[in-house]
């Protein structure tokens, strides 16, 4: 049963509360396919919620100021990487060195990308970043009860501004020339996605609010091994 669960969760988790918790006065909404067509809102939702899909959504903000809604097609959230050429890049962009095969934990966050903010939605502030970093502590220490060198980044895609404490900057990134979003995170959902990398280089993302909680579930040995395996 638990492991039902957790399968609902990444491959069908259809997160209604995704629409805007309260409409923004004199904005106007526009819902679109994946392929950026205009359908009506009713479809959008039908699709959305339908169990026969695998879609979530990214709202975010037009160049008019409009908000769109817009389906997105996970597809399979299994995936694998070059695991050294990864490591390295990463090093790269964090200035770290990172100990010998590490357990990767990724938090990336959008450009233009409307969560619980809908003013100043790429403006990171310290508030901000230290809830982001509450919501990934819980996910780092299920990671430390069954394995050795855990490292958790968090990643914002170019265009965001993030001012991050001097003890937190270690952990906050720019995603420099969008590498993980060109090679990782190239679907962009409402709230933000999350990552597990594992030696070897299987991945798992798990997308849209309350990631980091799913995902320290799913890393738990048993749970991912069933993952893994189910066809």
């Amino acid at each position: 049963m638990k492991l039902i669960f957790i399968l609902i969760s990444f491959f069908s988790f259809n997160i209604l509360s995704s629409q805007p918790s309260s409409p923004i006065q004199n904005i106007k909404y526009s819902y679109v396919n994946e392929a950026g067509e205009n359908i009506e809102k009713g479809e959008f939702l039908a699709i959305k919620r339908s169990k026969d899909y695998n879609y979530l959504s990214w709202s975010f903000f037009a160049q008019d100021t409009s908000i769109v809604q817009k389906l997105v097609n996970l597809g399979d959230n299994r995936k694998q990487v070059s695991y050294p050429a990864f490591v390295k890049k990463l090093e790269a962009i964090t200035g770290r060195k990172f100990p010998e095969n590490p357990i990767i934990l990724l938090n990336y966050r959008y450009l233009n990308d409307i969560c619980t903010h809908k003013i100043n939605v790429n403006n990171w502030d310290r508030f901000r970043i230290r809830n982001d970093k509450r919501y990934s502590n819980q996910l780092v220490k299920t990671a430390e009860e069954y394995y050795e060198n855990v490292i958790v980044l968090h990643f914002y895609e170019e265009g965001i501004r993030i001012k991050p404490s001097n003890i937190l900057k270690k952990y906050f990134h720019i995603d420099k020339d969008n590498f993980l979003k060109i090679n990782l995170f190239n679907k962009p959902v409402t709230c933000g996605s999350s990552a597990a990398i594992m030696p070897g280089g299987r991945t798992l993302l798990v997308h849209s609010e309350g990631s980091p909680f799913r995902l320290a579930e799913a890393i738990v040995p048993e749970n991912w091994k069933e993952i893994f395996e189910a066809e």
